[in-house]
């Protein structure tokens, strides 16, 4: 098979793994929507694992490995990175609704003291 052939055969691949991740019925398995990460990861898988068999197929030699691992780790780094950004803005989300509480409170309290001064 001709390598132009093999890469036509990988890209096909890739589009049936993510047509496949996205009629799947994870709101049946799962009991609600697949989570955006969970998604980010399987798209991510569904281009990087037939691009690494590609790579294996063409052959096992000291490049082939070193731009394998130079691909899951720079996957893996990005992944940290995503997983990283979502934490933060979830800490980030809670200490504006902390605040937004605190503030409520404040006006409740100085609302109930100008109310009891008359």
């Amino acid at each position: 098979m001709s390598w132009q052939l093999q890469i036509g055969v990988s890209a096909v691949i890739s589009v049936l793994i993510i047509w496949l991740q996205h009629w799947f019925p994870w709101r049946f398995l799962l009991g609600h929507d697949l989570p955006r990460l969970g998604a980010y990861t399987l798209g991510i898988f569904a281009l990087a694992l037939p691009y690494s068999v590609l790579l294996l197929v063409w052959g096992v030699d000291d490049l082939i490995y070193r731009i394998l691992l130079a691909l899951w780790l720079l996957i893996a780094a990005c992944g940290m990175a995503t997983v990283g950004a979502h934490a933060l803005d979830h800490i980030m989300e809670r200490l504006n609704l902390a605040n937004e509480l605190e503030e409520l409170l404040d006006i409740k309290e100085s609302h109930g003291k100008s109310t009891n001064i008359s």
